[in-house]
């Protein structure tokens, strides 16, 4: 009876034993998981701030260089009234300039109104252009440039063209104070697509490493239990081999086992046929023969 408990325990202890391990596994395939998923979603929030500190760079590039080739007394003295005359082509020819030779939507002139009241001055869209004195959707970024220092917009805004992200340059005249404010505008749609395609590739990475991590921690849990199962088999035997022994189950005779070793062989046997280790009865008998 004592060994029939021992041959229970030793199955116990080992079963307590390989539960043990493939929780470990477990956890430390749950943390890899998770630190992936975080360096994914840090490595997103990252590629967007990198991607519009980029693109407002370029925008405010563009404003600032359409800004000082303007002249900014000209730019104060337009009227609506001036539309074809020489300053006012040759202010509108400037900017058609950028319009043509450079990737935006539109590039255009604003005059401050005052009280954070802002309107069209010179537009070279030829489809659709803002008319002269036609008033501008209010943003900080343009209340800024208002004021004297070149700004983007933070958050897109509305207008009758559709959404945008725009840059904004005060133009200044001799006497050093703000004539008027040259916008450039990219479409929000546009910004949003480069970041979604950042996010996207980024995405497939940390799926890749994901469907890694998961495929690694099965192969390593496979792997583990298996040997559990070995080892378990091996002290099974261990844990039997006294008892065999004990009851003389070989026959003094003839050196082969007797009925009920062999009864108990295939007892043993069938606890563990679904073991990966000595599957077959030859094997059993072989190994404890040779005991």
């Amino acid at each position: 009876m004592t060994h029939v408990l021992s041959f229970f325990e030793v199955i116990r202890l080992n079963n307590n034993k390989a539960t043990h391990t493939l929780h470990l596994i477990i956890l430390i395939t749950a943390l890899l998981v998770a630190a992936n998923l975080l360096l994914g979603y840090v490595l997103a929030v990252q590629s967007k701030a990198a991607m519009k500190t980029l693109i407002d760079s370029r925008m405010l590039d563009i404003v600032n260089t359409a800004a000082h080739m303007l002249n900014g007394d000209d730019l104060r003295a337009l009227k609506a009234e001036d539309k074809g005359t020489p300053k006012y082509k040759k202010i509108n020819d400037t900017l058609a300039v950028f319009q043509e030779n450079i990737d935006l939507k539109y590039i255009y002139c604003i005059q401050p109104l005052g009280d954070k009241q802002f309107a069209f001055s010179v537009d070279p869209t030829l489809d659709d252009p803002g008319e002269f004195g036609d008033p501008i959707v209010y943003t900080d970024a343009l209340y800024q440039a208002s004021l004297g220092t070149p700004a983007a917009d933070a958050e897109p805004y509305s207008d009758h063209w559709g959404r945008f992200y725009s840059a904004y340059c005060p133009v200044f005249d001799s006497g050093g104070k703000v004539a008027g404010i040259v916008a450039v505008d990219f479409s929000a749609d546009w910004y949003e697509e480069q970041i979604a395609q950042q996010t996207r590739s980024i995405a497939l990475c940390v799926l890749a490493s994901l469907i890694m991590c998961l495929s690694l921690g099965y192969l390593v849990a496979k792997r583990t239990r298996q040997l559990d199962v070995a080892l378990q088999d091996v002290k099974i035997m261990r844990a039997s081999r006294d008892d065999y022994k004990a009851k003389s189950e070989v026959d003094k005779l003839t050196g082969l086992l007797n009925k009920a070793a062999v009864t108990r062989l295939v007892n043993l046997t069938r606890t563990c046929s679904n073991r990966t280790v000595c599957r077959r009865s030859s094997c059993w008998i072989s190994t404890i023969s040779s005991i």
